[in-house]
């Protein structure tokens, strides 16, 4: 049997070499095309999980108006979002910014209006408004902006300035308010109250009645704040804690040191889960 075997080789040994040849070519044009629909496959997969994790995104809209021949310049750029799981909070929020600005863009008209008809000013004086923003925080749970606002009407020695914020609860699709964190009965406005007021006196940069009056344990003066990954910042704009000099204040809370008085299952709680021990 084997001696039949040798001798077939002997005489057909080109058949067999070809017939060889074939089967490795066969079986290599196999292994590619595995490992093309393999590389699909992972392709496909790494995408959807792409889409599905996207990040909640922002992308800034600017608003220029004005030139040579307009009593003003405006220049205010605030945030589009996009990516955000909520897409009905998306769009509100959206709305809710370019509502802001314009505002200030009407009113900010109005004023330089108002001057043109003032002849102890100039005519060659101009007008400008600025905004701009820095946004503080974003999930797909919570939006906190910061704008700030510069003003110079014709006729003043100087520009006005006005910090704002823009708080957002993207799973409820509403504003964020000092009730939405703090727990009712905490006594948390006594507590940010009486710290802040020791920490704006340790600076020396006004008198306590100043101080007193705008950091007092009363809602409307915590309503400027913003939120980060570690804390709770509340903003004190010009002259409301301090003379126009001394800028704008802001008091900083670390989640830890506020933490007996937050509502723990709220819209801070994924921020918590990490921050407090």
């Amino acid at each position: 049997m084997v001696k039949k075997l040798t001798s077939f080789l002997k005489k057909n040994w080109k058949v067999v070499v070809i017939a060889l040849v074939a089967i490795l070519a066969i079986v290599l044009v196999f292994v590619i095309i595995r490992a093309h629909k393999a590389s699909k496959i992972e392709s496909v997969t790494t995408t959807t999980k792409a889409a599905q994790t996207q990040e909640p995104l922002f992308n800034p809209k600017t608003i220029s108006e004005g030139d040579s021949t307009t009593p003003y310049t405006i220049k205010v750029t605030y945030p589009l979002f996009k990516n955000i799981n909520n897409s009905a909070a998306e769009a509100k929020l959206n709305q809710l910014l370019a509502d802001k600005v314009n505002e200030e863009i009407v009113a900010f008209k109005k004023e330089v209006a108002a001057r043109k008809t003032n002849t102890a000013i100039p005519q060659d004086f101009k007008s400008y408004l600025t905004i701009d923003y820095k946004v503080e925080y974003l999930s797909n749970q919570i939006a906190s902006i910061l704008f700030n606002e510069e003003a110079m009407l014709a006729g003043d020695a100087h520009p006005g300035h006005k910090t704002t914020t823009v708080n957002y609860n993207l799973e409820d699709n509403k504003n964020i308010v000092l009730t939405d964190l703090f727990a009712e009965g905490s006594g948390y406005l006594t507590f940010l109250s009486n710290n802040t007021i020791k920490y704006l006196k340790g600076l020396n940069i006004s008198n306590d009645e100043m101080i007193n009056a705008g950091a007092g344990p009363e809602a409307k003066n915590y309503a400027n704040f913003y939120i980060t990954d570690q804390a709770i910042v509340f903003v004190f704009d010009y002259y409301t804690v301090a003379p126009g000099v001394a800028g704008v204040q802001k008091a900083f809370f670390p989640f830890p040191s506020i933490k007996n008085m937050l509502i723990q299952d709220g819209i801070l709680k994924s921020l918590l889960a990490h921050e407090i021990i």
